[in-house]
């Protein structure tokens, strides 16, 4: 026991040469295989990557989470694939660390995989804390067939969130999509959901480019929501000076 002790001690104050912690992730203790994985990303040697890559399958979750952030910390280009593949986790945890690990690589957008784009698409229907960081990736990748899910999640997150703008990640993810977007949006702005509407007039910001979305923005100054009104008029503001677009979530 005390034997064990001490190597869960050495292991959590990362003290000891990579290869102690490269071997410790087959320990058949999953804390120690956690610590491991810590120790390895305090270290921050690259070499590590690849055996902690092979841990990605640890039986254990925990083991798994903390080796998706150990890899979003120190593994480069050589992680973001089989990062995205994490995204296809059974467990949510660990779903939400490849998001965020691959956006600390700010690899989003270099991402092309079909099955990424699925499982985020996926994501878009599970647990809703996960949601927002779904749609932000899919809006980084630029997915055009996201562009149908993400119309849902957001009429979902405008009805099981009324009042409290729990929609802002998707119509940022939308307008993120860029023009393939645009006819989305413009439907959107007619919905008779004034949230929905209020919504659409701040996305469309990121398509002002567009003689469509300024038509749509300038006849959104008349609707009937205080919302819908300030929207328009704010979008068409950041619209007409180029220095401010795209500052939505700052807003």
């Amino acid at each position: 026991m005390a034997a064990r002790s001490t190597k869960r001690h050495i292991l959590t104050w990362a003290t000891q040469p990579m290869d102690v912690y490269v071997a410790a992730l087959k320990d058949p203790v999953w804390r120690v295989r956690r610590q491991a994985a810590a120790a390895l990303e305090l270290l921050g040697d690259r070499q590590a990557v690849p055996p902690l890559v092979a841990r990605l399958t640890d039986d254990d979750v925990r083991v798994r989470e903390t080796v998706v952030r150990a890899l979003g910390r120190l593994g480069g280009k050589r992680a973001i694939k089989p990062l995205v593949r994490v995204l296809g986790d059974s467990d949510h945890a660990v779903q939400a660390q490849a998001l965020d690990a691959l956006a600390r690589l700010n690899a989003l957008a270099q991402v092309h995989d079909p099955a990424a784009v699925d499982a985020l698409i996926a994501t878009l229907q599970g647990p809703s804390p996960l949601r927002p960081g779904a749609a932000a990736a899919l809006g980084n990748i630029g997915a055009p067939r996201a562009i149908g899910p993400l119309v849902d999640a957001l009429r979902r997150a405008a009805a099981e969130y009324p009042g409290l703008n729990m929609g802002t990640a998707y119509v940022v993810a939308l307008g993120s999509v860029g023009l393939p977007a645009l006819p989305a949006l413009l439907d959107l702005i007619l919905d008779e959901d004034s949230a929905l509407r209020a919504y659409a007039a701040l996305g469309l910001v990121y398509v002002s480019d567009d003689k469509r979305a300024i038509d749509a923005l300038q006849s959104a100054r008349h609707d009937r929501n205080l919302d819908v009104r300030r929207n328009a008029v704010w979008s068409l503001r950041q619209a007409a000076d180029p220095t401010l677009q795209g500052r939505l979530t700052d807003r």
